[in-house]
Parts: C-alpha cells; sequence; structure tokens
C-alpha cells in the first residue's frame, strides 16, 4: 500500500495541464494557484515587487499593488472576461508604508469595462474595495486616469466626459480582517453580470451596484450607476491592494479563480478532505492513508468521494491529481 501511496504521488509530477471544471454551480474559466511559480502567461504586474514563495503562494510588498491578467499585444492567449465570478484568497501580512499615510488601507478588484468600446475611449472603470481598518466596502466609478470617456451628445456631436472616483454603493463586512503574520486567509469576490456588479467577503454578498435608468446619462454611460454595457465588453480584470494616498501592504495571495457568473457556493468543496479550503497533495496523502486504513484525522469523507459513487479509494485519489494537474475533471456530481 505504501508503494501504491508513493507511485501516486509521484505520478502527479508527469501530469500535463489544460483549462478544466469543477464541482459548483456554473464553469471554471481559469485558475492559478501559484502552487509552481508566478505567470506571465496569465499575469502582468506594476513593479517588481510581486514575488512567488516555493511554499505554493504569491507574494506583494511596496509597489505591488496592482495585479492584472494579461491581455493586449504580445499575449498569445489573453484572458478577458465579461461576465464572469472572480475571486481570490489574501493575507494581509502588515503595512509596507513609506510616511504619513492619509486614508485606509484597502483590498479589492478592478473592473474596466468597455475596454474595446469602437471609439478607442478607455471606457469607465470600477473598483469594489474593502477598507482593512474599518471593514467599510464600497464600489467606486470613474474613468481612467484622466484619459475620459467619449460619447455623443444630443446633437450627436463626439464629447469627453472625466468620472471623479464616486460610490455607487456601500456596505460592511461581517467580522473584521485581522493583520499579520499568523493572520488568516480571506476571500475577496467580485461578480458582473448583464447591467450589475456585486461585491463578496468571505462569499457573502456585502454590497451592489446596478444600472439606474432614471440617473443621469452621458451617451450610454451612466455617472451615478453601472452602466448598461457592463457585462457585454471584454475586460481586464485587477486584483488591488494599498490605498490611492499612499498605502501600501505586505500581502499573500493564493486561490486566483474566475467563474461562469452563475457559479454559486457550495456547502462541500469536493476534494479538499483536510478542510483548509484548497486542494493539493495534501488533500490526495490523506486520502491515500484513509485508504490504507491509517488513523486519519480532520478527514471529510463527503469531500473526498469525489466521483460521487457512495465510496472512497484509489479511483477518487487518481481523480484529485488528475484535477491538480488540471485534466478536464469534474469533482463531485456531475452536472
Amino acid at each position: 500500500m505504501k508503494r501504491i501511496f508513493a507511485g501516486l504521488i509521484a505520478a502527479a509530477l508527469l501530469l500535463c495541464s489544460v483549462i478544466f471544471t469543477a464541482s459548483a454551480t456554473g464553469t471554471l474559466i481559469l485558475r492559478d494557484d501559484f502552487s509552481t511559480g508566478f505567470s506571465g502567461k496569465n499575469w502582468s504586474h506594476t513593479g517588481t515587487a510581486f514575488k512567488w514563495h516555493d511554499e505554493g503562494y504569491l507574494f506583494g510588498y511596496g509597489n505591488a499593488r496592482v495585479l492584472e491578467t494579461n491581455y493586449g499585444a504580445g499575449v498569445r492567449e489573453p484572458k478577458m472576461f465579461d461576465k464572469f465570478y472572480t475571486s481570490y484568497d489574501v493575507k494581509i501580512c502588515g503595512f509596507d508604508d513609506t510616511g504619513d499615510v492619509d486614508g485606509n488601507h484597502v483590498i479589492g478588484f478592478w473592473y474596466r469595462d468597455r475596454f474595446e468600446n469602437p471609439s478607442g475611449s478607455q471606457g469607465c472603470v470600477y473598483q469594489f474595495f474593502i477598507e482593512v481598518e474599518t471593514g467599510d466596502a464600497y464600489i467606486l466609478k470613474s474613468t481612467y486616469g484622466d484619459e475620459g470617456f467619449t460619447y455623443r451628445d444630443e446633437n450627436n456631436i463626439l464629447q469627453k466626459h472625466e468620472i471623479k472616483p464616486t460610490k455607487i454603493c456601500e456596505g460592511k463586512i461581517n467580522g473584521e480582517i485581522s493583520v499579520g503574520e499568523d493572520a488568516p486567509y480571506v476571500n475577496i469576490g467580485m461578480r458582473v453580470t448583464e447591467g450589475r456588479i456585486e461585491g463578496y467577503f468571505n462569499k457573502e454578498l456585502v454590497c451592489f451596484a446596478e444600472v439606474d435608468p432614471n440617473g443621469e446619462k452621458l451617451g450610454d454611460v451612466y455617472l451615478n450607476g453601472v452602466d448598461s454595457t457592463v457585462g457585454s465588453q471584454k475586460c481586464p480584470i485587477l486584483i488591488w491592494s494599498g490605498e490611492d494616498a499612499g498605502g501600501k501592504l505586505y500581502i499573500n495571495l493564493d486561490n486566483f479563480e474566475v467563474w461562469t457568473p452563475d457559479y454559486d457556493f457550495v456547502s462541500v468543496m469536493y476534494g479538499d478532505v483536510n478542510g483548509d479550503e484548497k486542494i493539493n497533495l495534501s488533500d490526495v496523502s490523506k486520502l491515500l492513508q484513509y485508504v490504507a486504513k491509517w488513523e486519519v484525522e480532520n478527514f471529510a469523507e463527503d469531500a473526498a468521494d469525489v466521483n460521487d459513487d457512495g465510496k472512497v479509494n484509489l479511483t477518487d485519489a487518481s481523480r484529485m491529481l488528475q484535477y491538480i494537474a488540471k485534466w478536464e475533471v469534474v469533482l463531485g456530481p456531475a452536472e
């Protein structure tokens, strides 16, 4: 049995990588758990302070404030999305500030709408932020830098307008965000559907904004709400940490995912047999120990039956190894 155990672990290193689906409502489009490095294929980033740790996560400090899914020239398979649910796990290890900070530190997402606008405009930016110190959550709307957006007025004349950062919805997270090397990971999520944006903390909805047909409007852009074009234009996603006034965070990032917008949270995370909300070789190891009738602590038998046949055996371990290696397999009940 021990030989089988060692052989299956070694086999994981030989399996190849492809896009796959997993057990939940919805389809997984992109996943990066940083288990083997920091892929330039998936990411572009600001500065050089994002680095990969050999324990399987990405860490950033100082000017590591923006991490962006790749798009544009020079990238063979740009990662751009229209409607989606996206999330990542983050641990805030501390603050890496230089001088006084006028404001609170934030973590969250950017979503740059209408990037492929035929007019050449950058379009609007939607920013879901959570303040570390206060727990305040909100979605800001602005235009990218000072470029503004273009629109045609009632006389069909091309005009340009800039939206200053404006809160279009607010909320509050449950609990608090701990800071420190031993702090737990928290999960930040954003869902974009047609005409609506939602912000999540630890898989709970904390604020949302949607199109307001009665709101002030220039062309097809709502100044105080989500535009009707949201969810119809392919756009990049940005992870943001820090604070516009100069505050910077020392963070660990893990388990970035992008799902189709119908993604829903499940009570059983199939494959996560040790309950740490990750699926990796530690789970396979624990499952094999269970099959070999070792005494195993913190073992979730319902999560271990990844082929949903009512048994936990080597077939489940094999399927988990395929999943970890990003084969096109499903964990849990087939859809």
